[in-house]
């Protein structure tokens, strides 16, 4: 899918040398490089992230593109069309109009936005469905059926189009590690191996060689907190293991962070929020770089 990248000459962040945009085609999150990351000191950034421009110390480092808020406001434009208000999608079943609420919302195209999961009120139930909006007629229609429900799932497109499924929450609030793919051009769902541990509330992000790294989220490392703590671990999928395993850890665990690719092998990690005992808060903690080893 062809997107629109940001280029011209970048203002500097750290000294006197004007950098040129990076684009690198594999990954849909493309990123413009405004300073070597090398230059800053990331125990102390300073990392700021307003509509899609990434900042360091006030001044502009990273852009990127907005794809999953791009989804997720035209669900709510259709939502707000229909009548209702805030998460809950009303979508037509054998047994009448239902609630959705937990979906969640990926960009397909200009014209079409992919929801996956979620789960039904009245009563309540994880379900195992995807829907297909089309935001300009104002029209949703029903999507292939998932291979696992799932709530508060993970959405990543990746380089061949598909839809990366993984992660969220089964019946009983617990994480899972179960994916599965998306085919938009065949409208069927596919097996993917699962992440290596249970994650909800994690991102994906695609590295230019095809390797997909997992950062974030909480897991069941509590099993008296049924929604899990947060992990710093980072695992990695790579075509050719056909695994996620784990390659190491983050400085500090974060709950949604923001992945933005940096280069072929470098994966910014910022922006995310940690908790106060069960409470999610507004603090990120500090940003750091993930590398590929060997890449340094």
């Amino acid at each position: 899918m062809e997107r629109a990248f940001y280029r011209g000459l970048c203002a500097l962040v750290a000294g006197a040398m004007l950098v040129s945009c990076t684009k690198v085609e594999k990954n849909l999150s493309v990123v413009c490089q405004l300073a070597d990351p090398g230059l800053i000191d990331w125990d102390n950034a300073k990392v700021s992230v307003d509509t899609n421009i990434v900042r360091y110390a006030g001044k502009p480092f990273l852009k990127v593109s907005e794809r999953d808020k791009d989804a997720e406001g035209a669900v709510y434009s259709y939502i707000a069309w229909k009548g209702g208000m805030g998460p809950f999608l009303s979508v037509k079943t054998a047994v009448g109009d239902r609630v959705v609420e937990d979906w969640r919302a990926i960009k397909l195209s200009a014209t079409e936005a992919f929801i996956a999961g979620g789960a039904f009120q009245d009563p309540k139930t994880v379900i195992d469905q995807s829907w297909i909006l089309e935001p300009k007629n104002s029209r949703i229609k029903d999507g292939p059926q998932l291979l696992r429900a799932r709530k508060s799932c993970t959405l990543t497109q990746l380089s061949s189009g598909k839809i990366l499924i993984s992660g969220g929450l089964d019946s009983s609030g617990s994480p899972i590690r179960e994916c599965e793919c998306f085919d938009p051009k065949t409208q069927s769902v596919s097996k993917f191996p699962p992440l290596s541990m249970p994650r909800v509330g994690h991102t994906i992000i695609e590295l230019g060689d095809g390797k997909l790294v997992v950062a974030g989220g909480k897991t069941l490392s509590n099993l008296s907190n049924a929604e899990g703590d947060l992990t710093s671990s980072i695992e990695v999928w790579s075509p050719a293991r056909n695994k996620f395993e784990v390659v190491g850890t983050a400085k500090r665990a974060s709950y949604q962070p923001q992945l933005f690719l940096i280069d072929k092998t470098r994966v910014l990690i910022a922006k995310g929020h940690v908790f106060s005992g069960n409470t999610e808060t507004s603090e990120s903690p500090p940003a750091e770089i993930y590398s590929e080893p060997g890449s340094e």
